[in-house]
């Protein structure tokens, strides 16, 4: 397919090489771009962290020895970092460079435990542990894992201990323990909304019971707040339905004192009152009307 032609007009006010690199990159795939500017993005996009970009270019443009270069390059930045995109082993195989896939894999081996050092100092133990793991490093992710655990135990992070627990195994009576002490903490506490926490912890009764206590809280909160709606569907979810109806019926009022019939209708409808929902509707659509007729 012979692609159409961009003039060089179109690069002429691009006085910033990233602009240039950026509207070469949008063309080059389906339009033909003059090949100077195609050589500066190439330029632009050839360093480390952006090189797989300027391959793509320098290959779809059939600039072949820079492709290749390119390619050498990213292969020889990959044998020291440890890491090498799809895009840089494709087109290696496409072009039948050689490369020795064991210098980065042992490079890839350094780096991350080079990184698993780096959190395990800075105090992120589970990212640590979960590097360690990867690379088959038992007693070392064991002991990290143990690091993360103890910690998240003593300052109380119930949101992060579930994760731990995931990927560390314990004995069921440790966990067991666990789980009572970050039952008594949020009980205690009276940190409710952290219910999710224990559900996550596998203790499900628990959670509903922490659960419905941290509705009834919000529900007085709201209620003490006259925000009514919300504290009517709090209401409803702890199994207070006259409460909640009550509740509906104040805010229904409020929209029908400002004489706003389609917000009542849905209130009306959530509440379960089919027929004021239907009539507010009705009085909704007659108003509507009406006022087109007067326009």
């Amino acid at each position: 397919m012979v692609k159409e032609q961009i003039p060089e007009k179109v690069f002429e006010n691009l006085y910033i090489e990233r602009n240039v690199a950026n509207v070469v990159h949008y063309l080059y795939e389906n339009f033909d771009v003059p090949e100077k500017y195609v050589k500066k993005a190439i330029s632009f996009y050839s360093k480390d962290d952006q090189i797989e970009t300027a391959i793509e270019i320098a290959k779809e443009s059939g600039l072949i020895d820079i492709t290749k270069k390119l390619i050498k390059k990213a292969i020889k930045h990959s044998e020291n970092c440890g890491y090498i995109d799809d895009i840089v082993l494709e087109s290696a195989k496409e072009f039948e460079i050689v490369y020795d896939k064991e210098k980065i894999h042992d490079a890839h081996i350094k780096s991350q435990k080079s990184r698993m050092e780096y959190y395990e100092k800075r105090g992120y133990y589970l990212n640590a542990a979960r590097i360690a793991k990867d690379l088959g490093m038992n007693d070392k992710s064991n002991e990290l894992y143990e690091k993360a655990l103890e910690r998240d135990i003593k300052n109380m992070n119930t949101h992060t201990i579930p994760d731990i627990l995931k990927e560390y195994k314990i004995s069921d009576e440790r966990k067991k323990d666990i789980q009572e002490v970050c039952l008594n903490y949020i009980k205690e506490g009276g940190y409710y909304h952290q219910y999710n926490d224990l559900k996550e912890l596998g203790m499900d009764v628990e959670a509903k019971e922490i659960e419905r206590k941290w509705n009834l809280q919000q529900f007085e909160g709201h209620k003490k707040r006259k925000e009514y709606y919300e504290a009517a569907h709090c209401a409803n979810k702890v199994g207070l339905k006259d409460e909640a109806k009550e509740l509906f019926i104040k805010v229904i009022k409020n929209h029908e004192k400002y004489c706003q019939y389609d917000k009542a209708a849905e209130v009306a409808k959530e509440a379960g009152l089919k027929n004021k929902a239907r009539n507010y509707k009705k009085l909704d659509k007659l108003i509507k009307k009406n006022r087109k007729i007067e326009k």
